[in-house]
């Protein structure tokens, strides 16, 4: 919200209304305008190129570090030809030596988060919100548009509202298999989950810590049957994709032991989940 209070976004059983402080009343969920301020919600209508122009080239108005959660970030304002729009600044990128000497221990860095959309693309999930990379008053980092409208998934298992995300099933166990394997630390509470109201679709968000050079995934998050999954996903690990491969489109954002671990977690995904055209094995 831009310019006011911002609205605020209430659950009923399963009717979702919007409260506005500035009226002292409720209304139904709505894509406000595109013109003028309050383009809160109009980020998840852009077409990808055109959203992706703007956070590279938008005029950076103002940055806050943000406020709640830990994201070793900051809430910019970007403005272009009369569209507003919020973005998510990180600038961390630590080293090896930076964090404990453990197996699983992955440095924290804006890299991970643009590799984590990158990967996202060419899997063709769209789970990661879109992502770039860009300096800020010199610093580099990623630049990552702000989904005005998403609900943490983790408040609506608070609040009782996890029957919201019925029907969503099989994107569930995508974007669950998705954190498996750029994150070995991913968990089932959907931590880092958002839920789009509208489009009824979820989100992945900070991979700042994603892609650890492990191979090792988690047993709970490998389960049979933990798929199905798209065709997309079977033909990019079944079809000899090397590191070679996934290094010519993270180029500069991953190192080569991410990126052997990460084909390796591939693997093992698809080797023990059931794809997409694979019928179950009968009981007994």
């Amino acid at each position: 919200a831009y310019g006011r209070e911002p609205l605020a976004l209430v659950f009923e059983g399963k009717e979702i209304k919007v409260y506005d402080p500035a009226a002292k009343g409720y209304g139904p969920l709505v894509v406000e305008p595109k013109e003028g301020e309050g383009v809160a919600q109009f980020a998840e209508q852009l077409p990808e190129a055109q959203l992706l122009e703007f956070l590279r080239k938008a005029k950076i108005t103002e940055c806050q570090p943000e406020t709640d959660g830990v994201r070793f970030a900051k809430i910019c304002d970007l403005e272009d030809k009369g569209l507003h729009m919020r973005a998510v600044f990180q600038s961390i990128d630590e080293k090896p030596g930076d964090v404990a000497e453990e197996p699983k221990s992955v440095p924290r860095s804006y890299r991970n988060e643009i590799a984590s959309f990158l990967l996202d693309r060419l899997l063709r999930f769209n789970l990661v919100p879109a992502t770039v990379e860009r300096k800020i008053e010199g610093v580099p980092g990623s630049l990552q548009v702000w989904l005005e409208s998403a609900v943490d998934v983790p408040l609506l298992e608070i609040y009782d509202q996890m029957d919201l995300l019925e029907g969503m099933e099989t994107e569930i166990i995508m974007a669950d298999a998705f954190r498996a394997l750029v994150d070995v630390h991913a968990s089932h509470e959907m931590v880092g989950m958002m839920f789009l109201a509208r489009e009824k679709r979820l989100q992945v968000a900070d991979s700042t810590k994603a892609f650890s050079t492990s191979p090792e995934i988690d047993d709970q998050h490998l389960t049979p049957p933990c798929g199905p999954f798209p065709p997309d996903l079977e033909f990019f690990w079944r079809n000899e994709i090397t590191p070679e491969d996934i290094q010519a489109q993270m180029r500069g954002f991953l190192s080569s032991a991410q990126i052997d671990a990460l084909v390796k977690r591939g693997q093992l995904i698809m080797e023990t989940c059931s794809p997409l055209d694979k019928d179950p094995e009968p009981a007994g």
